[in-house]
Formats: C-alpha cells, sequence, structure tokens
C-alpha cells in the first residue's frame, strides 16, 4: 500500500502541476519512508562492498561557513571554478573564498528558488526558479536581468531545466510546455512539444530532454522523437537527469512506477539497458542525479532516505557505496552532482549544505608545474605545452572539455613533440588538463579564437 500512495503522489504532482522540489522532497520523503526495505541481506552485502576506506568530504553548511542556506537543489561549475549553487535564497557563487548570492532582496530575479543553471561564460549564465513571477533570468556578469515576456509570450512561471545548444538557440522546461529562445524571438512548443522537462543534453548536436512523466525525448534539429514505456523498453516515465559517456552512449537515472523500474538506465541509441535493485547491486531505485567524469565512471546520487542510500559509484562493472555509514558524508540525500575544473565531485544535499569530494581516478602527483609553460593563449590553430627536459615524463595526456564539461580533444605529447593542433575547435573558452600515469599534472584555462 506505501508504494501505491508513492504512485498516486506522483500523479498527484503531474495532474496539478509541479511544485517546488522541496515540497516534493518532504512529500517523497514522509511517504517512501514507510517503505520496508526489501532485504536487510542486500543491505548488509552492500556495507560489506562499500568503499573500504574511510571516505573523506570537504562539507560547507550554514553552521560553519558563509553559504546562505543548507539546501542545495543545483550546482554548477564555470571555467574559473567559480561554484554556482541554486537554493531557497537566491544563486549563489563561491569563489573558494567569497559567497556571493543573488536574491529577490538585492536583484530584480524572479523568484529565491533557484532549481536550474545554465552556463554558456562567466558572463552569460542562465538561471530558473521556481513559483511566483515568470522564472527565467540572466546573469550577465554584472547584473541580473529578469525575462518575463517576450514578443506577448510569457516565459513559464516555473523553469526546471535550461540549455543553450550548439546553434545558440535557449531550451527551457517549464512546469508543462517546452520553450525555444533563440535571442529574438520566444516560441511556446505547446502540447505537441516535450512536457515537464527536468534536464538537458547535448550529444553530437542532439539534443536530448528527460520528462517527470513523459519518458526521454530527442530533437535532431527538425523532429522531436519520445521514448516511453509504451512504444520503447524505456522501464519508466519518470527521467530525472541524463549523462552522457564518451562513447556517446546515454545514461539516465529517475524513478519509477513499479518496484523494479528505471533505477539506472543505458541506451546506446537502439537498445536500453536497466539496472535495478532487482538486477543488480546499485541499492536504490531512486536517482536524483548522475555525472560521468573523464574516466567514464558514474557518480549517481542514489536514494530517497531509506537505506541504503547515498553515493554510488559505477564503473561499468561494480556498484559502490558511500554514505553516512562509511564515511562523514552529512546526509544520505543527494540532490544535485557536478564535477569542477579540479576534478572534485560537488555534491548539494537535502538540508546539509555542499559536499566536495576529490575523485581517486583525478589524484593529484607531488610535482611541480611552475616551469610547464601554454602558449600562445588564445591560440587560433595549435597550442604548444612547453614541458622542461629536465622532468621525467615521457609522455603527458592532454585533454581539452568545453565550457559544459564535455571532452573535446584528447592528444599525446612529450618533451620534444608537444603541440596540439586546435583549429577544428570553435571559438570559445576551453579547459586543458595533463595527466601522467592517472595523476593530474596541470589544469588551465584556454581561449580558442
Amino acid at each position: 500500500m506505501e508504494f501505491v500512495a508513492f504512485i498516486f503522489y506522483i500523479y498527484c504532482a503531474i495532474i496539478n502541476e509541479r511544485t517546488s522540489i522541496k515540497q516534493q522532497m518532504k512529500k517523497k520523503l514522509h511517504l517512501t519512508g514507510q517503505m520496508k526495505i526489501k532485504s536487510l541481506l542486500l543491505f548488509s552485502f552492500l556495507l560489506v562492498n562499500a568503499v573500504p576506506a574511510f571516505a573523506q568530504f570537504t562539507i560547507y553548511n550554514t553552521d560553519n561557513s558563509d553559504i546562505p542556506d543548507d539546501f542545495v537543489y543545483v550546482t554548477k561549475t564555470d571555467a574559473s571554478n567559480n561554484l554556482w549553487i541554486g537554493t531557497d535564497v537566491g544563486l549563489t557563487k563561491y569563489d573558494g573564498t567569497t559567497w556571493t548570492t543573488y536574491s529577490t532582496a538585492n536583484t530584480g530575479i524572479s523568484s529565491d528558488n533557484v532549481h536550474a543553471i545554465e552556463i554558456v561564460s562567466e558572463d552569460e549564465i542562465w538561471f530558473g526558479t521556481v513559483g511566483l513571477g515568470n522564472g527565467l533570468n540572466l546573469y550577465n556578469g554584472t547584473d541580473v536581468i529578469h525575462y518575463d515576456e517576450i514578443n506577448g509570450v510569457e516565459f513559464p512561471q516555473s523553469v526546471y531545466a535550461i540549455k543553450k545548444d550548439n546553434s545558440g538557440r535557449l531550451w527551457i522546461g517549464g512546469e508543462y510546455n517546452t520553450f525555444m529562445y533563440d535571442g529574438t524571438t520566444l516560441t511556446d512548443l505547446g502540447p505537441e512539444g516535450p512536457h515537464y522537462i527536468n534536464s538537458f543534453i547535448m550529444v553530437d548536436g542532439v539534443l536530448w530532454a528527460g520528462s517527470y512523466g513523459y519518458g526521454l525525448y530527442k530533437y535532431d534539429g527538425t523532429i522531436w522523437t519520445n521514448y516511453n514505456m509504451e512504444n520503447s523498453d524505456l522501464s519508466s516515465d519518470f527521467v530525472e537527469r541524463i549523462a552522457a559517456d564518451s562513447n556517446g552512449n546515454l545514461w539516465m537515472g529517475g524513478f519509477g512506477s513499479n518496484p523494479d523500474a528505471m533505477g539506472l538506465t543505458k541506451f546506446d541509441g537502439t537498445t536500453f539497458t536497466n539496472y535495478n535493485d532487482s538486477n543488480s547491486a546499485i541499492p536504490r531505485n531512486v536517482i536524483y542525479d548522475l555525472v560521468i567524469d573523464s574516466q567514464d565512471t558514474i557518480w549517481i546520487a542514489n536514494g530517497d532516505g531509506n537505506d541504503p542510500g547515498g553515493l554510488v559509484k559505477f564503473d561499468g562493472t561494480t556498484f559502490t557505496l558511500t554514505n553516512m555509514a562509511n564515511s562523514n558524508l552529512p546526509t544520505n540525500i543527494i540532490l544535485d552532482l557536478d564535477i569542477d575544473t579540479q576534478d572534485r565531485l560537488v555534491l548539494g544535499t537535502y538540508a546539509y549544505g555542499l559536499a566536495y569530494y576529490q575523485l581517486p581516478t583525478a589524484a593529484i602527483k607531488d610535482v611541480s608545474v611552475s616551469n610547464i609553460h601554454v602558449y600562445p593563449n588564445p591560440a587560433k590553430d595549435k597550442i604548444t605545452f612547453d614541458v622542461p627536459k629536465s622532468t621525467d615524463f615521457t609522455a603527458l595526456n592532454v585533454s581539452i572539455t568545453d565550457i559544459a564539461g564535455k571532452i573535446v580533444l584528447t592528444n599525446t605529447i612529450s618533451t620534444y613533440n608537444n603541440a596540439v593542433v586546435v583549429n577544428g575547435l570553435s571559438a570559445g573558452v576551453y579547459m586543458y588538463k595533463l595527466s601522467n600515469d592517472g595523476y593530474i599534472i596541470k589544469t588551465g584555462k584556454i581561449v580558442i579564437e
């Protein structure tokens, strides 16, 4: 009966339009808090197979820092490693030292409940709010601009997802319809378009969208294609988040309409493969967010407050659970995940602030990098990574990512062959990473003209 109540809640949420995520979480936690753990044996198994060492997180909350709120719904990192977070008190920037909040108290922001952030550049940060006031806003590097309506079309009251595509069009997931803003005209896609969009992702020029109740959408530049439980092997129509690995496979998470639905799902363009708590060692079928690191390891915000749950690592074979039982993680309820430019995992939590975790694949090697020079910067045709001949590196791996964190170029350099051709990259800001034997040697920002 508890599970039926949970599904009834989801149905009502769709019919009556989505309330704020904080309200949803409170209702969901109340309902799922009554559910029984499927098997005590499974819980014991997961603890035995959890992280063997005591995983250490760096915690920021309202007790030990100037973070303005402990409910962190969305986290994004810009090219300069500034962290931007959405809470119930506005949009906040953290530069490693200072917390700066943009709210209704000091800007024209539509609402203080920030639930979506899209970083295009450091002076073009779009963010969406939930609640009173139409919910699209732009931080232009100096001020916050609130967009209420354009050409007689109103922006949605609540914005849950934002994505700028390769053509410069801004896609906006509202409380029901989806909108497209091309910089001049705002278009409401209407009832024939995607509904209740939670997340967008661009993969090889194709826009994908996860929906709250309508499955997975694909836009190839001309038409929208919908994958759902009726016309495909998708295990649930509640797709919360989508990420893509280096091979272009989609990975998605959410929750389902039956006990074995959703969990983690892979889509290779043809076949859906589902990992749930009945056919795999994933602890819970509820996923609020997931990200994929440079090693194609998937990190999952897994669980709804019931044990077992927390942060899950999936390397393609093994699910590894990190939670309050085996680390200093302050809560098992994680709402959002991001990876910053220093390869740290950023966790936004429900009621316990932020947590940072240095990814094990990104251990920093104890070497001097002060003599590694990168030039020219800005660059047009090629970039030289000048590594001193005195170093003991026979080869360094070069990885270049765009502002969204997608790897766009990889190469290998040596002391005597240290130039990387970049004339195939579009003009813009990128991040580079030099690594050797699994260790990060140096990271930085480059500009392509």
